[in-house]
């Protein structure tokens, strides 16, 4: 029996990581596609009051149950969600029961470019600004534990492709 895979697609706000994902969940058709953010959604919905900070722990122990389940029962899957050295470390203590091959991957396009917007999204809202900065700056976009990939000038398909040859040439 092959063990199952997760494949971890990380990355500040606007820097692909949804649309790689889905890219990939729909040629690897055996993955299951976790939405990370939709997550998050669902534990802030009833907390919305409280900062995000003081939830995260939640998420995260939320996003572990989701991972451990499906890889525990062999299913691969895709964790599309912007996550730190310290919560990959976190997901993989947690999952240390389970034999499985995982891939960590963060998308770290240029900053300046990332700001100044794309063809499919030219026009950046002040928090989405605000926000990339501030990843910019922070633990997300720093890792020892993942392959950066510098997406600043592919396109999604091309940076899909380069995370897919990666991905067959670990397996």
């Amino acid at each position: 029996m092959t063990k199952p895979k997760l494949i971890s697609i990380s990355g500040s706000v606007h820097s692909g990581k949804t649309t790689i994902s889905r890219l990939l969940a729909l040629e690897l058709r055996n993955f299951i596609y976790l939405d990370g953010d939709g997550i998050a959604a669902v534990v802030k919905r009833d907390k919305s009051w409280e900062s995000l900070d003081k939830i995260l722990p939640e998420i995260h122990a939320e996003i572990l149950r989701f991972l451990k389940s499906n890889l525990e029962n062999g299913n691969d899957v895709i964790l599309d969600y912007p996550i730190t050295d310290a919560t990959r470390q976190y997901f993989i203590n947690g999952l240390k029961s389970i034999k499985y091959n995982a891939r960590w991957f963060l998308l770290k396009p240029d900053i300046k470019k990332v700001l100044a917007g794309s063809k499919t999204r030219p026009q950046l809202n002040d928090w989405e600004i605000e926000r990339i900065k501030y990843h910019y700056k922070s633990p997300l976009m720093k890792t020892k534990l993942a392959t950066i990939i510098d997406s600043t000038d592919q396109t999604p398909e091309e940076t899909f492709k380069q995370i897919l040859r990666y991905i067959k040439e670990t397996e």
